[in-house]
């Protein structure tokens, strides 16, 4: 019969709890580091978000360009320039002080409710 001293294997077993225990922590301080790196990450990316021009447009502001560049103020663009207008959700040619402005047809007034609505609270 094979005997095997029961305090060596006591202590290997030891031995590789307190490995374990080791690992354990590592790992959970890995964990908590990739965690925050995560959180740092996403932050720098709402920043990154809020710098681009791409926000404003989507706010409803449209950006000019002309072959110089972009136009920042109106000083910079001459009569009968050619220009084009980059909004949200595409871009359109435009003349600088091409034809007449257009007036905006008036809205029609919205028809009242047939019944109050309800109090909420």
């Amino acid at each position: 019969a094979l005997r095997v001293p029961l305090g060596g294997l006591r202590r290997q077993a030891r031995d590789g709890q307190d490995d374990l225990a080791r690992a354990s922590r590592r790992l959970a301080a890995s964990t908590a580091a990739l965690g925050r790196a995560d959180r740092q990450l996403a932050a720098q990316a709402r920043l990154l978000t809020s710098y681009s021009y791409q926000g404003v447009l989507e706010r409803g502001f449209a950006l000019v360009q002309a072959e110089g560049g972009v136009v920042r103020r109106a000083g910079e663009a001459e009569d009968g320039q050619a220009v084009t207008l980059r909004f949200a959700d595409g871009e359109r040619e435009a003349v600088i002080g091409a034809g007449t402005a257009r007036p905006r047809p008036k809205s029609k007034a919205k028809p009242a409710p047939a019944a109050p609505q309800p109090d909420l609270f």
